[in-house]
């Protein structure tokens, strides 16, 4: 069960409430007694690195139906890649305010 919290106790005990988190402690934050947000531990990484497993391929014995097996189930090797590796990442720009997205898309409308 989630232990509830007020609003102020993570501003105030961020670190302790981390660390708990991290341990698997789960918290409900209220605002005026209504639960609002929850805090707790990140699920653990479901994806593994595509080269871990063409490593892990490579290092069995060679089986001439895999990529057969793999195109019946309507797939292929590039599925393996992991999908947040591939998001662009945001560049902040400290004296200008504004992200390169930002700015990039704010040129293209005018």
């Amino acid at each position: 069960m989630a232990a509830a919290i007020s609003q102020r106790e993570p501003r105030n005990h961020s670190g302790e409430i981390l660390r708990q988190a991290e341990r698997g402690g789960v918290f409900t934050v209220t605002v005026g007694g209504r639960p609002v947000a929850l805090i707790g531990p990140c699920p653990r990484r479901q994806w593994v690195p595509r080269s871990e497993i063409l490593r892990l391929l490579r290092s069995g014995p060679p089986d001439p139906e895999l990529r057969q097996d793999i195109a019946e189930l309507g797939g292929g090797l590039e599925e393996l890649a992991d999908p947040w590796e591939a998001l662009p990442r945001a560049t902040y720009y400290p004296n200008q305010g504004q992200h390169r997205h930002d700015r990039d898309r704010r040129a293209l409308i005018r």
